[in-house]
């Protein structure tokens, strides 16, 4: 296995670790300093974006998927769905339907990637709007857009799609994942690289993906308990570890160099 990308930088100076650390201290004061309130406004942001994917829809099979997704919109994590429902509320009748899905699930699983285009759509946004000063602050951003967005996500359908249809291959439902870690560097980059900072793409997805399994399966399995600041702290935390300088390390000894 060759080594990650990056694996040959520097590891970040003290002054760059300095900066990156001032709004992420252990006392976790600055995640809390956000809190509740700006997770849920980013909850409220998610669902009104969610209402106008679902109703700039013009083809009858994305007529299908908005009925989905005004339900998410509506209920969030409580939303349920039938074939029945959907089919009633779609304005099309069931032959309509499986003319574009052999079953239900497959339509949910459908939905879903539907749904996640509209998220990283969302995600660009927010990263294009991103006004922080630290690549913390920035990672906690990030981090509370995709926990804002998971608790929207309907316990029911997750549970159908990853136990049922897919059989716990959570995998299937990271398939976006590498298109996020990039637009996230892709992010990083534009704000940090003057500071000689950037993220180690390789890495970058491999925290995404572990992000994204725990998420998935906290929320299909109730007994994976954790505290949404904590679990925001652990996420930005992660994130931090795959940030790279172009800058050698310095040692100890004022003035001189570490060697690498």
């Amino acid at each position: 296995m060759s080594p990650p990308r990056g694996c040959d930088k520097a590891m970040l100076n003290q002054d760059q670790a300095d900066a990156m650390s001032q709004s992420s201290d252990p006392s976790g004061k600055a995640i809390s300093g956000r809190g509740s309130d700006s997770q849920a406004s980013v909850r409220t942001g998610l669902t009104r974006k969610l209402w106008a994917v679902a109703e700039r829809t013009s083809k009858p099979a994305d007529h299908f998927k908005a009925v989905a997704i005004q339900e998410v919109a509506a209920a969030g994590e409580d939303a349920k769905f039938s074939l029945r429902g959907v089919v009633s509320k779609s304005g099309y009748g069931f032959s309509t339907f499986y003319k574009f899905w052999k079953g239900f699930d497959e339509y949910l699983l459908e939905t879903y990637d539907f749904a996640a285009e509209s998220f990283l759509k969302a995600e660009w946004e927010l990263i294009s709007q991103f006004s922080g000063e630290t690549p913390a602050e920035y990672f906690q951003m990030l981090a509370e857009h995709s926990l804002s967005a998971n608790q929207l996500v309907p316990r029911s359908l997750l549970r159908t799609i990853l136990l049922g249809h897919l059989k716990g291959r959570v995998s299937r439902l990271l398939q976006h994942g590498q298109r996020q870690a990039t637009q996230i560097a892709d992010g990083f980059d534009r704000y940090f690289a003057d500071q000689g900072l950037h993220v180690d793409r390789d890495r970058l997805c491999a925290v995404m993906q572990l992000h994204g399994t725990f998420l998935y399966w906290r929320k299909a399995d109730t007994g994976l308990v954790q505290e949404p600041n904590v679990l925001i702290r652990l996420m930005i935390d992660s994130a931090l570890m795959t940030v790279v300088s172009d800058t050698p390390r310095r040692s100890v000894v004022k003035g001189q160099n570490a060697p690498l």
